[in-house]
């Protein structure tokens, strides 16, 4: 039963202890309404003033039942009013101070971020430039706190159960990120977001390649080698330093050159959308399976074909449009 619906039961069961109470007084002690009115809201807010008292055995029997259920009645639904009152305040207190752990945004098609790190506040940050929700999970409640203060939406609890995954959204969700550096605690999370939904995307980092295979065996479905990336890219600095400036751009939102991926709705040749304005590159195409990079002016592109293209971001958006574009 709803709190509103427990306040007006109790109402009810005062209003109708009111109605007997002063009915039976009356008839058992042979005195007016108004008294017995009287008599009876004294004896169920239990102030009994003292100027009324039953004579008869079955006044009473009848004050004794009446005390009873007033206190009883009484004091469910002072809780009640005082429980739902605290509830609104806890609320008010979090939503104002920290918006993150007040009333969860109902998210859908979003994304799960499991660990709080670098990593997850590279990954956050990058999805927020993209418009996506984030809902990030944290087992230590220092960190939710320090997270919701500065508005993130912040799920506490342990990812390994079923009650904080579902808080987080995952049966809505797109995706789950998980950042966690510690293998075991990797794996049991991988095991367990499979065990509660299957079909979702879950993209994990991995510190050793040997791991690569046991976490896509737990649940991965892609496994990202940080360290490999970074190395890389630390390398690019010493001979082709420009080279390595362009690749950290275009994995960046917010900056100049951005990466999109989509699959077609259209027929269409590179030379057509060159002819409607399109001015990005398309760097990749996978069809059934294979993969064209870097296609020429002639290429036919299907329908269902997944395509990955570079442009600067403004421009960007005005050729994802003609590439979403149905015949």
């Amino acid at each position: 039963m709803s709190t509103y619906g427990s306040i007006i039961t109790v109402l009810a069961v005062l209003g109708s202890l009111l109605v007997l109470g002063t009915f039976l007084f009356s008839a058992f002690e042979g005195i007016d309404l108004f008294n017995a009115f009287y008599w009876t809201v004294t004896v169920l807010s239990t102030v009994g003033f003292g100027d009324i008292v039953p004579k008869t055995p079955q006044s009473k029997m009848l004050y004794v039942v009446i005390v009873f259920a007033g206190i009883a009645a009484y004091s469910y639904f002072v809780t009640t009013v005082v429980s739902k009152l605290s509830e609104a305040r806890l609320k008010n207190f979090f939503s104002q101070y920290l918006p993150g752990l007040g009333e969860k945004k109902n998210l859908k098609d979003h994304v799960i971020i499991i660990g709080w790190n670098r990593f997850s506040e590279a990954a956050y940050d990058e999805l927020e430039n993209n418009g996506i929700d984030v809902a990030v999970v944290v087992d230590d409640e220092a960190q939710a706190k320090a997270l919701a203060s500065k508005g993130v939406n912040v799920v506490y609890g342990d990812p390994a159960t079923d009650k904080t995954l579902h808080e987080a959204g995952i049966l809505g969700c797109r995706a789950v990120i998980v950042t966690i550096t510690s293998l075991e605690k990797l794996l049991i999370y991988l095991l367990k977001i499979r065990g509660v939904r299957g079909d979702v995307q879950v993209i994990t980092l991995s510190r050793e390649r040997k791991t690569d295979e046991i976490l896509k065996q737990a649940g991965a479905s892609t496994v990202v080698d940080a360290y490999d990336i970074v190395g890389r890219l630390l390398a690019s600095g010493v001979f082709e330093p420009l080279a390595g400036e362009v690749l950290r751009d275009m994995t960046m939102a917010k900056t100049g050159l951005d990466l999109e991926q989509l699959k077609l709705s259209r027929e269409v040749s590179i030379y057509e959308l060159e002819q409607e304005g399109f001015k990005s590159k398309i760097l990749l195409v996978e069809r059934g399976g294979r993969r064209l990079y870097i296609p020429d002016r002639d290429f036919k592109l299907r329908k269902g074909d997944t395509v990955v293209i570079v442009g600067e971001k403004e421009r960007l958006r005005f050729d994802l449009k003609k590439l979403e574009e149905r015949d």
